[in-house]
């Protein structure tokens, strides 16, 4: 069954693969709040970009840059404005997509 052309697979994968990125971009940014906690924030700066890498690894660089800049609008809107999300983009964005 190789060469056969299943459309109803192919927009069930496209659907996994767009809810496991914003679950992982939902995740990272948890994981980003996580830093403001003293006791949590050296466990959290190595854990943020663990999630992007995952989308990457699983759906391409494409959807990993997508859910982090989800993650990123999810900084700028809850925890902090412009210079928090620039500051996830920067460091933990770049590692995460790379």
């Amino acid at each position: 069954m190789r060469g056969v052309y299943y459309p109803a697979m192919l927009a069930h994968d496209r659907s996994r693969a767009v809810t496991e990125s914003a679950l992982m971009a939902a995740l990272s940014f948890l994981f980003y709040v996580g830093t403001f906690v003293p006791v949590l924030a050296a466990l959290c700066v190595f854990i943020c970009p663990v999630p992007l890498t995952f989308v990457g690894v699983r759906h391409g660089a494409r959807r990993a840059m997508h859910a982090c800049l989800v993650a990123a609008v999810l900084v700028f809107a809850l925890a902090g404005g412009f210079p928090s999300a620039f500051l996830f983009l920067s460091s933990f964005g770049s590692f995460g997509v790379a």
